[in-house]
């Protein structure tokens, strides 16, 4: 558990008290990816790049992916998932393609999957990089 305060303008409370608690990688969970972010790093406005995570199905099922959420594609212009129907304990890879004209500076966005009817398969994995020139 972290902690965050932030000031208020509020004579009768000044300061507020923020709990943060996140799990990164949890080793329980049904569907894990590697590396935990799809990062460009830094890369020239324009040039052309992927990356690739690697999913594999922890469940004791089958699963059939279905992305909820799909990257912004002002930041990435495609992405594959190589095999979308994972057997217990298969993997899988997604692709991600960078988009052509990104605005120079950092950018951050995601691509969120579930295996299918089974939402608490759902995972969320970060796109992020920083564009110069």
């Amino acid at each position: 558990m972290k902690y965050a305060y932030m000031d208020s303008n509020d004579p009768a409370k000044p300061q507020y008290e923020i709990r943060v608690k996140a799990v990164l990688d949890n080793p329980k969970q049904m569907l894990n990816y590697a590396p935990l972010f799809a990062d460009f790093g830094q890369i020239a406005k324009g040039a052309k790049a992927e990356r690739t995570i690697k999913l594999t199905n922890n469940n004791p099922f089958d699963v059939k992916l279905v992305v909820i959420d799909s990257p912004d594609q002002k930041y990435v212009s495609k992405y594959k998932i190589k095999d979308t129907e994972l057997k217990s304990g298969e993997s899988t890879e997604i692709v991600f393609t960078l988009a052509d004209n990104i605005h120079s500076g950092i950018f951050y966005t995601s691509i969120t999957l579930e295996g299918e009817g089974k939402p608490e398969t759902r995972i969320s994995i970060t796109i992020k990089g920083v564009t110069i020139g």
